[in-house]
C-alpha cells in the first residue's frame, strides 16, 4: 500500500467477512495511482495483531483509520 492510500483509508473500506483463504481484505479506492481500485489483504503477524487492526477499522467507522484519533497511529508526513 502506498503512503497516500494509507492516509486516506477509511473504516468502511474493510471487507467485513473473512475470505476462503482465511484473510481479511481492504478495498482501496482513494489515493490510488490512476484512480484504479485495489483489493489488498491484511497481513498480520499474529491473531492478536489482526484483532487490533480490525478493531481500528471498526472504531474509525466512516472516519480515517490512521488519523491519530480513536487510539490509532498517525502516518508520519516525511
Amino acid at each position: 500500500m502506498r503512503k497516500r492510500e494509507l492516509e486516506r483509508l477509511r473504516g468502511t473500506d474493510l471487507i467485513a467477512k473473512k475470505a476462503k483463504n482465511g484473510l481479511y481484505y481492504v478495498n482501496i479506492t482513494r489515493g490510488t495511482k490512476g484512480g484504479r481500485t485495489k483489493v489488498s489483504p491484511i497481513m498480520a503477524k499474529s491473531e492478536e495483531e489482526l484483532e487490533k487492526i480490525l478493531a481500528m477499522f471498526k472504531v474509525a467507522g466512516t472516519g480515517v483509520v490512521c488519523s491519530g484519533k480513536y487510539g490509532t497511529h498517525r502516518i508520519p508526513k516525511t
